[in-house]
Parts: structure tokens; C-alpha cells; sequence
């Protein structure tokens, strides 16, 4: 099954979810109309419409076909998504605040034996570090510490870094961002969140997420660390309950 036929009908279904052509709770066309509509095998379809299921778009229905789940209101919501990739100024587009960016430090430095380990980074490679603070709405929200892979993306700038560095990526150096690997944690907050964020002293915590984003040749040119407000983060994920033998 060519790779390429799969990832355009993933793409092409997903868009008309997201833009309401296919309604929440709507029954999609059967794999047959799919395949006529696409010219394509069954095969193909069905691949394209079970990474929709695993990424919460859609849920097969036995006996019925295959229902949008996707609920637009709660996309919305959520300043992190288990199936988005986007900077912070589409996320303030996407929510609907004023988004604007504070850079606090921009650096050039070489990777050594301590951030590799940390970043996943190679050591020796020239990095950009950038550490910005995030305001929605000009309230602190976030604080971003970055390490950019200098060879893969050149000519960065502090204004760069405090318009859109995706933009710039994809824009500019016509680059593809295509996969983030995250992990996810509530930490107590350290003196910089007091500082820089203000979180309240009912709740003294925030939420960490780092990321090892990578471009379309499967290289790995960022490292990001952000470090979220606890009334800001918010987080939608979407997850399925493995096929098994529940008689027992």
C-alpha cells in the first residue's frame, strides 16, 4: 500500500472533520464509497480510517460504519493536544487570546557531555538556546526553554524567536515539522515559575512538558522544555482499549 495514498486520505478526512464538512457525530461514507470517491483498495481506506480512530477522530460502530467524535468545542479548550503540533501563536489563534512573546535569553553554544544527555541532543552539534516567557492576553502563561540544532535550522534571531520560529522553519527555510515525542509532568514550582509565572500559592505547581520535535527527514532539530501556568495547561488525549478476550 503506497505510504503517500494512505497519509493524503488521512489528511484529506481529517481536514473536512476539523472544518465541519464531516459533522461531530455524523456516519462517514462506507469503505466502498471512500474507495470509488478516492480510487483506491479498500485496504487503503481502512488504514487511513483506523490511524483516525487511534488519533480520536472517528470510532468504527459495528453494524452502523464509522462515527465523527471529534468535538470541535473541546479542541478548542485544550492548550495541548496528544494529536496537534502547533507554535504558540496558532495556538492563541486557535483559542482566540492575544498572544505575545517575551525573549529573555538567545545564545549560541555547543552541545556537551550534560545537555546531550539531557536533550538527546549530539554531542559537539552548534545549538541555538532561546528562553522565552509567553503572555496570553498579557498575563504570563508559559515559559519556553528551547535548543534548536543550529545545521538544520540557520539564521535564527532573537526577533525570529519572538515572531514564530515554526513560521520561520516552515515558511522561510521551507522545512517540514512533522512528529514531537512529549512527556508530560506536574512539578513543584521553582523560583523562576514564582518569578515568571506567578502561580498561585494555592497551588504552587506547574505543568512541564519536553519535547524532541523532528522534521521530515526524521532529524531531530529541537529540544523544548515549557513550563505552564497550572490554571492555563490544560490537556485532551483520546485513547482506546486494546482488542482482547473479556470473557474471562
Amino acid at each position: 500500500m503506497p505510504k503517500a495514498v494512505f497519509q493524503s486520505i488521512y489528511s484529506d478526512i481529517k481536514r473536512s472533520i476539523e472544518s465541519g464538512a464531516m459533522q461531530y457525530q455524523s456516519l462517514l461514507l462506507s469503505e466502498n464509497e471512500f474507495a470509488k470517491q478516492y480510487s483506491c483498495s479498500r485496504s487503503t481506506i481502512r488504514r487511513a480510517l483506523s490511524e483516525l480512530a487511534q488519533d480520536g477522530y472517528v470510532q468504527p460502530i459495528q453494524g452502523k460504519g464509522v462515527r465523527v467524535i471529534w468535538h470541535p468545542d473541546e479542541e478548542q479548550d485544550a492548550t495541548w493536544s496528544r494529536v496537534s503540533l502547533e507554535s504558540f501563536s496558532e495556538q492563541a489563534d486557535r483559542m482566540g487570546f492575544n498572544g505575545s512573546t517575551e525573549v529573555l535569553a538567545f545564545e549560541r553554544l555547543t552541545v556537551m557531555g550534560r545537555l546531550a544527555k539531557t536533550t538527546g541532543l549530539p554531542v559537539g552539534e552548534e545549538v541555538v538556546r532561546i528562553f522565552r516567557r509567553r503572555l496570553a492576553d498579557g498575563v504570563p502563561v508559559t515559559t519556553d526553554l528551547a535548543y534548536m540544532l543550529d545545521r538544520e535550522i540557520p539564521g535564527l534571531t532573537p526577533e525570529i524567536a519572538a515572531s514564530s520560529t515554526y513560521a520561520y522553519i516552515e515558511g522561510v527555510l521551507g522545512l517540514k515539522i512533522v512528529t514531537s515525542k512529549r512527556s508530560i509532568m506536574i512539578e513543584a514550582a521553582t523560583e523562576d515559575d514564582r518569578r515568571l509565572l506567578a502561580p498561585p500559592d494555592s497551588l504552587p505547581a506547574v505543568a512541564v512538558v519536553r519535547s524532541q520535535s523532528y522534521d521530515s527527514n526524521g532529524i531531530m532539530f529541537e529540544y523544548s522544555e515549557s513550563r505552564q501556568h497550572p490554571y492555563f495547561f490544560s490537556y485532551l488525549d483520546t485513547v482506546v482499549r486494546p482488542a482482547q478476550d473479556r470473557r474471562a
